[in-house]
Parts: structure tokens; C-alpha cells; sequence
């Protein structure tokens, strides 16, 4: 990477055409203290640029030790509040020098706002060709809209390094409401995926539940959640293996994920997904048949089930656990494989809003009671 302040400057007043046609040269206004400002970009670790969801520039990096990310966009006060909230999260909005702010401009490929010819004359090349040159400030504001932030709080986000995770963008993204709006999820939704974002736990599928968030197709949103709930499938199965080899029993925590790994690894051991809902689904009840009992009066496929499993004989609500796994498989694989239009279940927009949220609390439940670090409310963290 360039640290040459003059090539990146030349780069970023090369983007603007001036009024006699010709890209523009000059200078930008120097730092008061640009030893200090070559030294910030010089210490720089850069990561990946990559695009994320709606087309959304992200570039990663950190200085000092922290990591930060530069996406190009700005987040609505209201939005920057729930992830900032009153200056405590564990995520913060920075400002870098000029060096570090001319090399974001180029990581993350901006282009110039849709100024007139006249406008970048009086603006940007006649004062780049004067004296100190263009002050950075307004070189910046002419460009696309980006942002950076710093993981101020590391023990509260799931570690990152730059190049190697896009866990933070997309915690960061789940608060862009251009984003989260599109899609079909519920609020609760939204904000049961954002708590789980809040954890270190290194096994957490961020990507799957990011593109939930963003899907503006609410079947597809689904099914994005439901890929994570097949990620805790194995939970109850291996506890049970560990318990009867009593691996349980010794010092210090268990990895789960680990042990069923070396289990499908080492003996070839596979996932039989029919039943393991059918197990998911018998232990999330004893904790939150309320949520059964909701998902019955909100999504049509489940009405017929709604006397049954709000019965106070509990014969009867466990006799209709299986017939409530088997609608929930059956809309599953009504979004993985293509069916004749007639044997699809009738389930629109909201139905499929309510079997969403159903799914990731569901999800979120294996992952408090499995994984080896409880979910962290935006509450807690700040």
C-alpha cells in the first residue's frame, strides 16, 4: 500500500473534472502536524475491501490495535444511536488525519458527489491550485458518504483482526435501516439478531443471519434463519454423547462444536435434521411454549394447532409437538425445493415474518444454553 501523501492526494483530485475539462491537479491543505499524520497512516495494518449487502463499500484495517471498518455510508441519527447509544458501546464513530482519510477515499474506490463543472472550479481545482490547496474538509464532503468505526470494547464483539472477519460490518450493517427496512423481518426480530451479534462465541454464523436481515424477500429471510437453527442441531445430540462418555464431567468447558466436528470428521457421524427439530423443538417448549402458542395464532399453517398446544393437558400439547415440526419442515423445504404451485402451503408475507421470529428465538435459546458465552443485550454491553 501507498503511504506517499502526494500520490494519494493526486489520486483523489484526479476524480474531479474542472471546468475546462481536464482532471484536477494541485494540492490538498496540509495537517498542522503532518509528521504526525504520515506516521497515523504509516502505522495502518490494512485488511480487505470487500462490497456488502445493497452494494455497500466496506474496508477493514486497524491502527493502534483496534480494529475499525470504513463503510461507505452514513447511518441516520436515529440508527447511530442504537448502535452508539449514549458513548459507552462497544462500537464508536471515528475520525482519522488526512493521510489515513485521502487513503480511505482510495480503498474504498469513492467517487464525487454530481457537482456542476462550475461548482468543482470554485471549490476544488482553483483552490488546489493555490497556496496551502483545497481544504481536506470540503475534498471529503464532495466525495460518496463513508463512515468508519472502531471496536472500542473487544471483550464485548467477537474478536476480529483485519482481512479476516466481516463480523463487526455486519453488526454494523444490522442497524442501517436503508438495509433491515427492506426486509420482511419483525422488529423483534431485528433486535434478537443484533444481541446476538453481541458475543464472542467464534462459531456464530453472522453471515447467514446479516443476509436475513437484508433479504427483502421474507421467505428468503427465513430460510437464511433457518440455516443458522440446522447450525444447532448437533447441540442437544453431542451434550448427550458427552454426558454418557462423561466428558462433561471434567475441568473446564466443554466445546461442543469442537467435539461434534471430530464426531463427523473422525466416524463420519451426520445430522438427521427431521429429528432433530423434533428435539430442538421438545426443549425450546419447556421453556417458551409461548412462542408456540404465538407462531399458532400468527402464521396460518400452524391455526389448526392453536387449541392443542394452548391446552392445559400436557398429554395433549406433546402429542402435537410432532405435527407442529412437521408444518415447520414441510415451509422449509417449500423454500429449498420446488414444488408444484398446488401443493405449496398457502403462507404470505406475514406468515412467513412470524415463522422467522419464531426461528431466531428459537436460535438464539440454543445459543445461551449450549454455547460458552451467554448473548449480550446492546443493554448489558454499554
Amino acid at each position: 500500500m501507498t503511504t506517499d501523501i502526494g500520490k494519494l492526494e493526486a489520486r483523489a483530485l484526479a476524480k474531479f473534472v474542472g471546468i475546462n475539462g481536464v482532471p484536477v491537479k494541485g494540492k490538498v491543505a496540509p495537517p498542522s502536524d503532518i509528521e504526525a499524520d504520515v506516521l497515523e497512516l504509516k502505522s495502518l495494518v490494512k485488511g480487505n475491501a470487500w462490497t456488502a449487502a445493497g452494494g455497500i463499500s466496506a474496508f477493514d484495517f486497524s491502527i493502534a490495535g483496534k480494529y475499525c471498518v470504513a463503510l461507505k455510508m452514513s447511518l441516520a441519527e436515529s440508527d447511530s444511536e442504537d448502535l452508539i447509544g449514549a458513548g459507552n458501546a462497544p462500537i464508536e464513530l471515528v475520525d482519522f488525519g488526512i493521510a489515513v482519510g485521502l487513503f480511505l477515499i482510495d480503498q474504498l474506490k469513492l467517487t464525487p458527489r454530481s457537482e456542476s463543472l462550475d461548482w468543482v472550479e470554485e471549490y476544488i481545482a482553483f483552490p488546489a491550485s493555490q497556496g496551502d490547496g483545497v481544504d481536506f474538509a470540503v475534498l471529503r464532503g464532495a466525495f460518496e458518504e463513508f463512515s468508519v468505526f472502531r471496536v472500542r470494547n473487544a471483550e464485548a464483539v467477537r474478536p476480529s483482526k483485519p482481512g479476516a472477519s466481516r463480523h463487526v460490518a455486519n453488526f454494523i450493517l444490522a442497524h442501517h435501516k436503508p438495509l433491515t427496512a427492506r426486509g420482511g423481518l419483525s422488529q423483534k426480530s431485528i433486535d434478537c439478531i443484533r444481541e446476538i451479534f453481541l458475543q464472542e462465541r467464534s462459531h456464530l454464523f453472522d453471515d447467514n443471519l446479516f443476509t436475513a436481515l437484508s433479504s427483502p424477500i421474507p421467505r428468503h429471510a427465513f430460510l437464511e434463519l433457518y440455516r443458522t437453527l440446522e447450525f444447532v442441531f448437533v447441540l442437544p445430540r453431542v451434550r448427550a454423547l458427552a454426558g454418557a462418555l462423561k466428558l462433561d464431567r471434567g475441568e473446564g468447558e466443554l466445546d461442543l462444536i469442537e467435539l461434534a466436528r471430530a464426531c463427523y470428521s473422525e466416524l463420519r457421524w451426520k445430522r438427521v435434521e427431521r429429528d432433530s427439530l423434533e428435539r430442538l423443538f421438545d426443549e425450546y417448549s419447556q421453556r417458551h411454549m409461548v412462542s408456540f402458542q404465538n407462531l399458532t395464532t400468527q402464521c396460518k399453517p400452524f391455526n389448526s394447532l392453536s387449541q392443542a398446544l394452548g391446552s392445559d393437558d400436557a398429554k395433549e400439547v406433546r402429542s402435537a409437538l410432532p405435527k407442529f415440526v412437521d408444518k415447520f419442515y414441510a415451509l422449509r423445504n417449500q423454500v429449498v425445493h420446488q414444488l408444484w404451485k398446488d401443493e405449496e402451503t398457502d403462507c404470505d408475507a406475514d406468515d412467513w415474518t412470524a415463522l422467522a421470529e419464531f426461528t431466531i428465538g428459537c436460535v438464539k435459546f440454543f445459543y445461551e444454553r449450549y454455547l460458552s458465552v451467554p448473548v449480550r443485550t446492546h443493554a448489558e454491553a454499554i
